[in-house]
């Protein structure tokens, strides 16, 4: 089974800083002789890295591709065009390679399913629920999305469609997490 993932999560050097976001449940996964991860990096497609550090404006992904929205670099330069032209190429990527599902880097303009950065207080700004531009995109054309924090989910998709994959007992989703209900889910 293939499976789209963000570029990040696997040790590519293509998050805005240059670093990369390595995530150890992705690394358990590319070792599951079932799966092969497609990656790719929507930003780094089309900005390149190192770049400016982006937010979505008034709203979120959806509203983005729906022209309500707009995607701003910490700079103040709109680049709403250039985001969704990444966007775009991941989807053609994974409409070549017949991918189903992603597991995409929460909290990013593009790859965030759950959460985004708020567009206040750059650099940091706290979070908000919502959806990114990459995301938005797959989600429209039948590809299912998982954030990469909804390790149980995960886990157990991948053990309705693959036989020999068994359910990982222990694994929490985001909402399951205590950040995540402080912010979004209590009061």
């Amino acid at each position: 089974m293939k499976i789209g993932v963000s570029a990040c999560l696997i040790g590519v050097k293509c998050n805005f800083n240059g670093a990369d976001l390595l995530s150890d449940f992705i690394e358990k996964l590319r070792s599951v002789s079932e799966v092969e991860l497609i990656h790719f990096c929507p930003e780094d497609s089309v900005f390149g890295t190192p770049r400016p550090n982006l937010r979505i404006v008034g709203g979120n992904g959806y509203d983005v591709l729906d022209g309500k929205a707009h995607v701003i670099d910490e700079n103040g330069k709109d680049v709403t065009k250039k985001q969704i032209e990444g966007a775009i190429s991941f989807l053609n990527l994974l409409k070549l390679e017949k991918i189903e599902c992603a597991i995409l880097m929460d909290g990013s303009p593009s790859c965030g399913s759950n959460v985004l950065l708020k567009e206040e207080n750059w650099p940091a700004g706290g979070f908000k629920q919502g959806t990114g531009v990459s995301a938005a995109l797959l989600q429209r054309n039948g590809i299912r999305v998982f954030s990469s924090f909804d390790q149980n989910s995960i886990s157990r998709f991948l053990s309705s469609v693959l036989n020999k994959f068994g359910v990982q007992e222990g694994l929490k989703d985001l909402k399951d997490m205590p950040k995540f209900k402080a912010l979004f889910l209590e009061g």
